[in-house]
């Protein structure tokens, strides 16, 4: 999957003209979005630490997604593509993969109700825009018009574990919604995405 992913990408650059210095200022800005936002204690409400036990030593205590904190922005322009020999996509710009999770509860308002729950958000509507499996990183953009989208970095710059992405980006922007607001989260279909033969 971690391969496909990236020679989808690939065709993606080649079919929409995307240059690696687009691709390269794109994961850039990323980065520095999602440093902003973690300075700023935006991703606080939204993170669990996590304690992970060690064969020596201490154990470690995680608290916070690590991953914009490794960038390196000196070298997105000597970094080699790793998906074709004369392609544009490098570590640097593609999607990270890491360890982590997200998790989201969903319920009816009824069973909020007897529960005694108070809800972060409603869910309103939801929709699919079921795209080529190859075309997976376009699949946002059917979504979200570019001149109102409005984020803290993204896949490139935060951790990325394969299957999180839809609890990670509504959880997050649940937790940054003002009372009252709407908000809209749309992440690629991955490449699987089944279609009716």
């Amino acid at each position: 999957m971690p391969g496909e992913s990236g020679v989808c990408a690939e065709n993606t650059a080649k079919k929409y003209n995307i240059s690696r210095e687009e691709q390269d200022e794109y994961a850039i800005r990323s980065y520095k979005l999602s440093q902003q936002a973690a300075a700023s204690g935006l991703f606080g409400k939204e993170i669990t630490s996590v304690e992970i036990t060690r064969k020596k030593g201490d154990p470690v205590v995680i608290t916070e997604d690590e991953e914009y904190k490794k960038v390196n922005f000196d070298k997105f322009k000597t970094l080699r593509t790793v998906f074709q020999k004369d392609g544009t996509v490098t570590a640097a710009n593609a999607s990270t993969l890491n360890d982590g999770a997200a998790a989201l509860v969903l319920m009816t308002a009824s069973a909020a109700k007897r529960l005694n729950v108070t809800p972060l958000a409603k869910i309103i509507a939801f929709a699919d825009a079921a795209i080529a499996p190859i075309d997976f990183p376009t699949a946002p953009a059917y979504a979200v018009p570019k001149d109102i989208l409005r984020v803290n970095g993204g896949a490139v710059s935060i951790g990325h574990p394969i299957g999180m992405s839809g609890a990670r980006i509504t959880g997050h922007m649940v937790h940054n919604l003002l009372p009252g607001k709407f908000g809209m989260a749309a992440i690629c279909n991955g490449g699987v995405e089944l279609q009716p033969s």
